[in-house]
């Protein structure tokens, strides 16, 4: 009799790892783990795609680090459960209303690698990322339940303060996003990660795609678009040439 119930009692605790011990950021520390979360809670998935909670876990800002752009940073994760799925890094230098995205993470290994192979990915900070208040998101998309038409969302911030002498604005960054419209709500544009397909796609994602296209979803990863002196001294070129021009033809 005590057997059996511990033998259910271990299937039980199994069966919930299994449900919800996907992926959780544990360096640098997250903002769950200031505000006291509960491993429980850390482990459950979001509420989904569109949730507030895929965002930060509505957690707060507290205890901001400083990182100095150009630094390399490591980014360390846990997958209690071993499951598939992608990961990737964003940053929001206006509070969390815009994010760009900093690394595809494990995707970016030669060959790229589902999430839950590697745990750990050394990023170099970008140069050129506005200086103070800057908030990190790490990002798991989980894969397992695909089959069954649900893909699972994890998320984790912390704070920082980036220290640079740049002087890019927000709207130089390219591309921007919003958390909940970045990434397909379409089941089937996800990688397939079924029986059939599981080792070659973890082991090497460049033999998966989505559709016949990518083997990634999301946005790429962010880039600076400057106007240099000789771009605004060309277009204001084109202007002087437009009105005088447009004078000539009133001429007539």
């Amino acid at each position: 009799m005590l057997v059996r119930l511990f033998t259910c009692l271990l299937l039980f605790l199994f069966s919930i790892i299994g449900v919800l011990g996907h992926g959780y950021l544990t360096h640098p520390k997250p903002r769950d783990d200031y505000h006291n979360a509960t491993l429980m809670a850390k482990m459950m998935p979001t509420s989904g795609l569109r949730g507030n909670d895929f965002i930060c876990r509505n957690f707060t800002a507290i205890n901001p680090i400083p990182i100095k752009a150009g630094s390399v940073v490591e980014f360390v994760w846990d997958n209690p459960a071993n499951h598939t799925g992608d990961c990737f890094l964003y940053a929001s230098s206006d509070n969390g209303t815009y994010w760009y995205k900093i690394s595809d993470l494990t995707a970016e290994l030669n060959p790229p690698v589902d999430c839950r192979l590697v745990l750990s990915k050394n990023v170099t900070i970008p140069q050129w990322m506005p200086p103070g208040p800057t908030i990190f998101r790490w990002e798991m998309v989980a894969l397992q339940r695909r089959t069954q038409l649900v893909i699972e969302y994890y998320a984790n911030c912390f704070d920082a303060i980036i220290e640079s002498n740049a002087t890019t604005k927000v709207s130089q960054i390219s591309p921007l996003t919003m958390v909940g419209y970045h990434l397909p709500v379409n089941v089937f544009a996800y990688r397939d990660v079924s029986t059939a397909n599981k080792h070659d796609c973890e082991t090497n994602l460049l033999t998966c795609s989505h559709n016949g296209t990518s083997f990634l979803v999301g946005p790429k990863v962010a880039t600076v678009v400057v106007t240099t002196a000789s771009d605004a001294s060309t277009f204001s070129i084109f202007l002087i040439s437009l009105f005088f021009f447009s004078q000539f033809i009133l001429s007539f």
